[in-house]
């Protein structure tokens, strides 16, 4: 098993070879398709960076979205309003995040879905991201209600990624192809 390192370095380079656009348009389709995002009502979505799986065009639906705030002190997320027209702000990493001073904040135990952000995915509901740990500290704190899914490019899932004791494991796995159920809801 090759380690993460590697691992992050090859998936960066290789979504920079995909047509992100047009796999992002075919991940939100599969999304929709799902019977926990009909019934949903408050969604956590992520804005992207880096040629990463844009799904904030979700936000056409009739929901309630959300965004995560890093924060950087203790390492965690907090979860904030986003509309289609809020103003986001870039953080320390670049990554664009919801303006605290406008949008309202949520507990992550009202949330019925999450949206995690991934580099790469694997069939047994892991992911690997870009290290710091954020998401996984985090996914603990929904609801066990909540549905976890990881939006990816079919080319970046593999059977098995390297995974440590604390890692979460998502409920799908969606890319532009398939619908990947890790467990049963």
């Amino acid at each position: 098993m090759q380690n993460k390192k590697i691992l992050r370095t090859f998936a960066k380079e290789k979504r920079k070879t995909l047509n992100i656009k047009e796999i992002s348009r075919q991940i939100r389709e599969n999304i929709k398709k799902l019977s926990e995002y009909k019934s949903a009502d408050n969604i956590l979505l992520y804005a992207p960076i880096n040629n990463e799986t844009d799904v904030l065009q979700l936000l056409d639906e009739s929901k309630n979205f959300y965004l995560p705030k890093v924060n950087q002190d203790r390492k965690t997320l907090s979860i904030f309003s986003h509309k289609k027209n809020s103003v986001l702000i870039n953080n320390f990493w670049g990554i664009p995040e919801p303006d605290t001073e406008r949008e309202k904040q949520i507990s992550p135990s009202a949330l019925d879905i999450v949206v995690i952000p991934a580099l790469m995915a694997d069939k047994r509901g892991f992911r690997l991201g870009y290290g710091g740990g954020f998401y996984d500290r985090f996914l603990p704190f929904l609801s066990k209600n909540c549905t976890k899914i990881i939006p990816i490019p079919h080319i970046l899932l593999y059977d098995e990624l390297p995974y440590e004791e604390h890692d979460q494991r998502a409920d799908y796995i969606i890319t532009e192809k398939e619908i990947f159920q890790i467990r049963d809801l």
